[in-house]
């Protein structure tokens, strides 16, 4: 219920999903696995809208986190960091999955992800 709700709030305009993504993001700070569904906006906004909203709504969200940051006088670039580190990847599976309707290729680009990710 809960989910269904947040899906339908997200979808409702790319400010709502900027609120739900760095909201959620920012509540991952006390409570870590919120940052889960901070990623799921990301990726549901991708799915959904395609490119050009998801990149906006994954850019907006790392500057608001970067002038969050600035504001608790922290680095701005982690705010970055921690954004574009966090989100670029679902954005980018999402984006595959939208093309290519194939979990399958899907789930490999993300397993390549994660083999890089350790690598390096």
């Amino acid at each position: 219920m809960f989910l269904k709700a947040l899906a339908e709030f997200i979808m409702q305009g790319l400010p709502q999903a900027v609120l739900a993504t760095v909201g959620f993001a920012v509540l991952a700070m006390v409570l870590p696995p919120l940052g889960v569904v901070s990623t799921a906006v990301v990726a549901l906004v991708a799915l959904r809208e395609g490119a050009t909203q998801s990149v906006y709504v994954v850019v907006v969200s790392a500057v608001v986190l970067a002038v969050m940051m600035l504001l608790i006088h922290q680095p701005p670039a982690w705010g970055l960091l921690a954004g574009l580190v966090q989100w670029v990847p679902l954005l980018l599976l999402g984006l595959l999955l939208r093309y290519t309707s194939s979990w399958t290729i899907t789930l490999q680009a993300a397993l390549i992800f994660c083999l890089v990710a350790v690598l390096i």
